[in-house]
């Protein structure tokens, strides 16, 4: 893949290019082994969940990204974007509104940020559907990890 061939592509804005699941899967491995990349723009691709999990899962080795703007993390993707959360010291932004992710997916998020010394930016708006009553539930998830980094 050119990608991970790439010695210079240092923004990459995939928006709006309907890679479902198979192209986010297919990205993946380049993603993750990426030297150049320093942000990502995979917003409204359709993704679903497996294409969240795939992209989070690359996030885990890759050491370039600066940014990311995924899509449809979903349950599954919300906890493997924790668990790249964790491990993953360079990532500055996250965006990632309206990706279906519930209190759950926020409680893995947070849990994610608790080994994370990089993040300055996350933007997890408009996840929760309207009118759901997961608000509370979605805040109290997040507050141990915005507590810990006040200290």
């Amino acid at each position: 893949m050119c990608l991970s061939l790439s010695v210079s592509c240092a923004q990459l804005n995939l928006e709006w290019n309907q890679l479902g699941p198979e192209g986010a899967a297919a990205l993946a491995p380049a993603i993750a082994v990426s030297a150049s990349l320093t942000e990502l723009n995979l917003f409204d691709n359709k993704m679903g969940e497996d294409g969240g999990f795939a992209i989070a899962e690359a996030l885990k080795s890759n050491r370039s990204l600066l940014t990311v703007k995924s899509n449809y993390l979903g349950a599954r993707g919300a906890k493997a974007m924790g668990e790249a959360l964790a491990v993953n010291n360079v990532l500055k932004t996250l965006e990632a509104p309206s990706n279906g992710i519930d209190a759950e997916g926020a409680k893995a998020i947070a849990e994610g940020l608790f080994g994370n010394a990089s993040l300055t930016s996350l933007d997890l708006s408009s996840n929760l559907p309207y009118g759901s009553s997961d608000g509370p539930a979605f805040a109290e998830a997040l507050a141990p990890s915005i507590a810990a980094s006040a200290s």
